[in-house]
């Protein structure tokens, strides 16, 4: 029996985990015939906050940074089979907030993403965007870690 999926969101940050995640979407969705939605967020400096910056401006640095990730979407891509639908998105602002925000505006069944598998007071700092994800998506999440 296929999977229920239609479409799976594939959040990465191009670390070495961000393969596997795809990987991982991209079984899934050869196996459904879903759709991988493939978002990269360019993240904002933890100082900007929209209260700070009355909104986020997008310019300047993020047009470079965004033209990155493309490139980098676009070599990350090469990984899957090319008869498996994909769509990329690229936005600017704090990934937790966004990959929640693309999960329910696009719908999606599935997220698939990376877990970096931090623990003790690197946790503490830099916190988890996997875990606040789990918890607060509205679709089941699937996260992929290495076994190393």
């Amino acid at each position: 029996m296929p999977f229920p999926y239609k479409r799976i969101l594939c959040p990465v940050d191009f670390d070495q985990f961000s393969a596997l995640a795809l990987r991982e979407a991209a079984s899934l969705a050869l196996d459904s015939g879903a759709t991988v939605h493939l978002l990269h967020v360019v993240q904002i400096p933890p100082s900007l906050d929209e209260g700070a910056t009355g909104g986020l401006a997008v310019g300047g640095n993020y047009e470079s940074r965004i033209e990155v990730a493309r490139k980098e979407l676009e070599r990350l891509l090469t990984i899957i089979p090319p008869e498996i639908k994909r769509e990329v998105i690229i936005e600017v602002g704090r990934p937790g907030d966004l990959i929640l925000d693309m999960q329910a505006q696009l719908g999606t069944d599935l997220v698939v993403m990376a877990t970096h598998g931090r623990k003790g007071f690197s946790h503490l700092v830099l916190g988890s965007v996997a875990e606040r994800v789990v918890r607060e998506s509205r679709a089941p999440v699937l996260t992929v870690r290495s076994s190393s």
